[in-house]
Parts: C-alpha cells; sequence; structure tokens
C-alpha cells in the first residue's frame, strides 16, 4: 500500500502527449469533423481554394455546399462553442430524404452507417454501409481536394441485377448536365452541381 500511492501520483503527475496540429491525420485547413449548423454528426471539406461541402454522415450526403469569402478558404468556418458556415451558399438540402434501395417496382428505407474517412493522393474517400433486412450495400465517395467545379464521385457496390440505388435529391448532375436519380452499377459516377 506504501509503494502503491507514489506510484499512482508519479503516474498522475507524469508528462502527457500533447497532440500537435501538426500530428493530425488531416489538414485542418480541409477537413473539419464538427458539428456543422446544427448536424451533430458532421464533416466539413475545402475543395479547392474556398469551395466547402458539409456532409451528414447519418444520411450519407452532403447538406450544403459554400464558398468562402475572400480568398483564404479557411475563413469558410466559424468555430466556437458550434461551428458554422460562413460564405455564399451554393447548395442546401433541407429536405432530410434519405437513400432507397429500388428492386422492381418497390423502394426500401436503408439503414444506413458511417464507416470513416481517408485521404488519398488528391481527395477524400467516405465509405458507408446501407442495410435492408440482410441486404448489405456499400457506398463511396471522392471528393477532390482540389479543382474548379464542385465535384463528388460515387460508387456503390453490392446491388443485384435490375436493383438501383436511390439518390436522396436530384439536385446533382452529370458533367455534361444530364440528371442523376439513382445508382445502379458498381463504376464511379462523377456528379456535379449546375
Amino acid at each position: 500500500m506504501k509503494l502503491g500511492f507514489p506510484l499512482l501520483l508519479a503516474w498522475l503527475l507524469s508528462p502527457m502527449t500533447v497532440i500537435a496540429a501538426d500530428d493530425l491525420p488531416f489538414d485542418r485547413t480541409r477537413i473539419n469533423r464538427y458539428s456543422l449548423d446544427g448536424v451533430v454528426r458532421s464533416v466539413a471539406i475545402r475543395q479547392g481554394e474556398r469551395i466547402w461541402f458539409g456532409y451528414d454522415l447519418e444520411r450519407a450526403t452532403p447538406f450544403k455546399v459554400w464558398r468562402a469569402p475572400g480568398e483564404r478558404g479557411d475563413s469558410g468556418l466559424k468555430r466556437g462553442y458550434t461551428t458554422k458556415s460562413v460564405g455564399t451558399v451554393l447548395f442546401e438540402d433541407k429536405s432530410k430524404h434519405d437513400w432507397k434501395l429500388r428492386q422492381g417496382d418497390s423502394e426500401h428505407g436503408m439503414k444506413t452507417r458511417y464507416l470513416g474517412c481517408t485521404e488519398g493522393k488528391g481527395y477524400f474517400k467516405f465509405s458507408w454501409e446501407f442495410r435492408h433486412g440482410s441486404r448489405r450495400l456499400k457506398l463511396s465517395e471522392r471528393v477532390p481536394i482540389d479543382g474548379d467545379r464542385i465535384v463528388r464521385e460515387l460508387r456503390v457496390e453490392g446491388l443485384k441485377s435490375g436493383e438501383t440505388l436511390q439518390l436522396p435529391t436530384q439536385a446533382w448532375k452529370t458533367p455534361d448536365g444530364k440528371s442523376v436519380n439513382a445508382l445502379s452499377n458498381s463504376k464511379w459516377f462523377r456528379l456535379v452541381l449546375p
């Protein structure tokens, strides 16, 4: 007992490792994991110099896209007790619609599970799992870090023949302006805001 207290005290008083901003796995001027604009589970990603995406991780979709004011893109976020987007809103999805699995004439709601975010060469990549009964689908989304257009790339894995995964909103188009309302195979789909 006599040795226990001094060892405990030495452990409590020992220098703790402090993580510096340089040691974080992501560049904080490009990606921020905060509750953004009241969406509790969200991530903000900067694309190019001034465009920001706000992702709702529970819905697996961007809920807001905005242009930061001024020349510095990191001015697109106001941090404090809560984090707020700052700038000109280019897209906002207030619908709360979710992804749907379409099988023939029927549509089914999907349970969504966020799997994580990684940084690849030139992009951030999100992953989600969708479930309906025993069915499991995987959605991947890449957001290029650089670019002069507002771009996202989507791919779904696990669809059977004749099935589609319905997007929550039809605001996004192909680069040549065609509407996209569903993903139908495992190839990458490139979508832009018109």
